[in-house]
């Protein structure tokens, strides 16, 4: 969970907060893995953020996560 958590917030400068609030194991999910649910906070000191500027960044945030740690979105 902690590294996940580091890992989105070094993704992107605009995340400013990131926590899970959701881990299930158990019924549906293949033994040994877990399902986390992820709270992100993208913000900017300097600007107000636009909708396509925070899904290019959640795409890339996922893209990496795929990447380094074969996550799989649910």
């Amino acid at each position: 969970c902690a590294e996940l958590s580091v890992e989105i917030q070094r993704s992107s400068r605009l995340v400013t907060d990131v926590s899970v609030f959701d881990l299930y194991q158990g019924k549906h999910v293949p033994d040994g893995k877990e399902s986390l649910a992820f709270s992100m906070l993208f913000q900017s000191v300097e600007r107000t953020l636009r909708d396509e500027e925070v899904d290019q960044a959640f795409d890339r945030i996922l893209r990496g996560l795929i990447k380094k740690f074969d996550v799989k979105l649910r």
